[in-house]
């Protein structure tokens, strides 16, 4: 070998130059990884955006939901999407109404405590990703072909609300160690908005209710009615209407006080309510009158009803604060549309015709002797342009 210091450091310098092309490779696909996740998270927050600006412009908490279960998914190529919520005082039901089953249908869950969504969930107070089987992860109310899924808690000023979780088939998914920055807004975008449509029906509910009873008011009863005969008239099922006065109201106030009759017509509220159906409308008319509104019902089972409700009434003792006591009764008209009666005139008269039919039937029951049921026939309005208004029958 030579002793050339020339020739000795040549094998030396090549392996340098092989490192400095090795090392110019992976820069440029670390920076072209880098590129792609920047696009990817491009998309990815203009997805959310996009998204964030649907569930903003939803007009009622039920669209909200709507949108966040249906469009949640069909953004994000999710292959589940279930919201739970809390309803602790019961209120749902009168804030989704007829939506409310097919939200559930859609992967709506409804808790009435915290307690019930921590069993569920014992270890989310914060969100998380998961990326490994059900059966594994324990999830409630999942397929088995949920490979991975994120779990996002749902908080309004400290308080868990709900959660979201999402769900994919591809186990790599939600793994944990993506990052949760976009997740995290979301879920906090997501609580706001419920909170608002909550708030926003919580007004709606006080503007359409009555004070004292917490019926419907007269102003929703006549939104009800033209939606329900609209319905029945579509969909040709039966539709009845009960007006219901209660009787002596006036002795009851002028005797015992308007505190008491006060009292009386919450309890009214109350029985109807365990005599008719959750579906069904409830609404106080104006004084002592109250209306109810029966979609499906035939006219001979609204008959029945109302009967059931003259007899519960009728064993109901109200007692004052001196000790006094008087029992309820009720008189009650009642009334039905029937899409194939062939008497009745075109859809957009039904509601008052409806109500003229009961009006007139109640006046029966009056005359009759009180507390008792009259079924209304087609041939009972006395005036076909006289419109049913609150009275005082005492």
């Amino acid at each position: 070998m030579s002793d050339d210091p020339l020739y000795q450091a040549e094998p030396t310098a090549r392996p340098a130059v092989i490192d400095w092309e090795r090392r110019y490779r992976e820069l440029e696909s670390r920076y072209r990884q880098l590129i792609g996740d920047a696009e990817r998270f491009q998309q990815s927050l203009m997805q959310f955006r996009s998204l964030e600006l649907q569930l903003l412009k939803a007009n009622s908490l039920a669209e909200l939901i709507s949108i966040l279960l249906s469009e949640t998914g069909a953004h994000f190529s999710l292959d589940r999407v279930h919201l739970y919520l809390i309803d602790s005082e019961d209120r749902f039901s009168d804030f989704l109404g007829d939506k409310l089953q097919p939200l559930c249908d859609s992967g709506l869950i409804v808790l009435s405590t915290l307690a019930e969504l921590a069993k569920l969930f014992p270890e989310t107070t914060v969100p998380c990703l998961q990326s490994r089987k059900l059966d594994e992860a324990g999830l409630p109310h999942w397929p088995d072909e949920i490979n991975s899924h994120a779990t996002l808690p749902l908080r309004r000023h400290g308080s868990l609300i709900g959660l979201l979780n999402l769900g994919s088939k591809d186990v790599e998914r939600f793994n944990p160690d993506y990052g949760m920055d976009l997740l995290e807004h979301f879920a906090s975008m997501i609580a706001l908005c419920i909170e608002n449509n909550i708030s926003q029906e919580n007004l709606r509910q006080l503007s359409l209710r009555d004070p004292l009873t917490q019926a419907w008011n007269r102003r929703y009863l006549d939104k009800a009615l033209r939606e329900e005969l609209e319905r029945a008239h579509q969909l040709n099922y039966p539709l009845s209407c009960m007006l219901i006065d209660l009787d002596h109201f006036k002795t009851i106030n002028d005797t015992y006080g308007h505190a008491m009759g006060d009292k009386a017509l919450v309890e009214i509220t109350r029985i109807l309510r365990t005599q008719v159906r959750q579906s069904d409308v409830i609404a106080r008319y104006g004084g002592e009158e109250f209306a109810i509104l029966l979609p499906g019902c035939p006219k001979e089972h609204a008959l029945m009803i109302a009967q059931s409700i003259c007899s519960q009434t009728s064993k109901t003792v109200m007692k004052n604060t001196l000790g006094q006591s008087f029992s309820l009764t009720l008189s009650v008209g009642v009334s039905a549309f029937t899409p194939q009666d062939s008497e009745r005139p075109l859809p957009r008269s039904l509601p008052t015709h409806l109500f003229l039919e009961a009006d007139e039937a109640l006046y029966q029951a009056k005359r009759n002797g009180r507390n008792q049921a009259v079924m209304a026939t087609p041939h009972s309005i006395r005036s076909s342009n006289e419109v049913p208004t609150t009275r005082t029958f005492g």
